[in-house]
């Protein structure tokens, strides 16, 4: 029931985000407080970042509206982090509500019909999820382990901001102008190098392609990322351990053992700013395009279709202009500007090509293959098969 404009902010904490909007590493600093214990990761934290601040609904003459909200799909191995990212975001967000797997069903994402016995005996609609975290984010955890009917529940939910329902002789629709965080796991719990990535994950490419950004994280084995992520780990263990001894004794810590601690596990930003500096920039930035910005979109845009016009197969469709379109606003509302400047334009075409880079390259050619989200093939495959017909 919360929206951001109901979050209160004082002149101190109005002052303090707009000092960090002005910090040259901002976005590092975002990236930074995301899950702070899990190693590496960055390209998606700084997407959940983006996520969490979201682009600009628009409202256009004749009733019509396009999308602000940014979605993300993680797909990954176990215990690479997806869970752990999720509840970060989860925390992070001003208004957010966490949904998971088998424990959701269609009715829990959009609308019940109950009936009410303490009234006239009446039939009334309870909103689900989807319409609970409308103007926030949804977390759905093991994406692939939902029922198909379920799942469908978030096609138009996805696309036109809305829940449509039709339940015990009540025909409405509700405001679901909700962001959705997903993670799933691939269909043999591990990646196989050799096999297309839509093949090895339970979803409907239908549902994968309303995803603006959508990636693969592989627990890659490699000796120095290892070492790297145990030292991380270990010492992420040890802060906690201090810290839980310290409290048992009720002693308090040294100045030096402090920022130890606090540069092994602590977020960059502190989560409850955080969430006020996401609201301030929701309710009061509303960012334009500029010329520059525009024309490298638009570049990028024309430069992937033409990569696919020789082969007649589709690099990017208007789905990933509007996403690109999406991410820029976002990073112009990190830094609190009313300007989509060409180095948002940049920085959110670097997150897609890093999410189109594993997601849709064609094994056979090697060239980038949207054909492969939106149909479930390859163009590789669609021109065999149009051979052997």
């Amino acid at each position: 029931e919360q929206e951001f404009e109901e979050v209160e902010i004082t002149e101190e904490e109005e002052k303090a985000i707009k000092q960090l909007a002005k910090s040259r590493d901002i976005y590092e600093k975002l990236t930074n407080s995301i899950a702070p214990a899990i190693y590496g990761h960055d390209v998606v934290k700084q997407s959940i970042a983006l996520q969490l601040f979201g682009g600009v609904k628009k409202s256009l003459p004749g009733n019509q509206s396009i999308r602000g909200n940014i979605h993300v799909l993680l797909v990954g191995d176990p215990s690479t982090g997806k869970s752990q990212m999720l509840q970060a975001a989860n925390n992070i967000a001003p208004k957010s509500i966490y949904t998971a797997g088998k424990t959701t069903s269609a009715v829990g994402l959009t609308a019940s019909a109950v009936k009410d016995d303490f009234g006239e005996g009446g039939w009334t609609l309870k909103a689900g999820a989807l319409v609970l975290s409308s103007g926030g984010i949804c977390m759905t955890d093991e994406l692939d382990k939902m029922d198909p009917e379920e799942r469908s529940a978030l096609h138009e939910a996805m696309e036109q901001g809305r829940v449509s329902v039709a339940k015990a002789g009540i025909v409405t629709r509700f405001r679901a102008d909700t962001s959705i965080l997903a993670a799933a796991n691939p269909k043999l719990s591990r990646f196989d190098q050799y096999t297309p990535f839509i093949e090895q994950i339970n979803l409907p490419p239908t549902l994968i392609s309303r995803f603006d950004l959508f990636f693969m994280i592989k627990d890659v084995l490699d000796k120095t990322k290892d070492e790297a992520m145990a030292a991380k780990i270990l010492s992420t263990h040890k802060s906690g351990e201090i810290l839980s001894q310290y409290k048992k004794k009720g002693r308090t810590l040294k100045k030096g053992e402090r920022e130890e601690i606090d540069a092994i596990a602590a977020p960059a930003i502190d989560p409850r700013l955080l969430g006020k500096y996401i609201s301030y920039a929701r309710q009061n930035i509303f960012p334009m395009m500029s010329k520059g910005a525009m024309q490298a979109i638009s570049e990028f845009y024309v430069g992937l279709r033409d990569s696919g016009r020789k082969e007649g197969s589709y690099a990017a469709t208007p789905r990933q202009l509007e996403g690109l379109v999406r991410l820029s606003e976002a990073s112009a509302r990190v830094r609190l500007s009313d300007v989509v400047e060409r180095e948002d334009a940049e920085r959110a075409i670097r997150l897609l090509k890093a999410s189109l880079s594993d997601v849709v390259t064609d094994p056979d050619t090697g060239r980038i293959d949207y054909d492969i989200i939106a149909t479930g093939v390859t163009h590789t495959q669609v021109t065999n098969m149009k051979k052997i017909l």
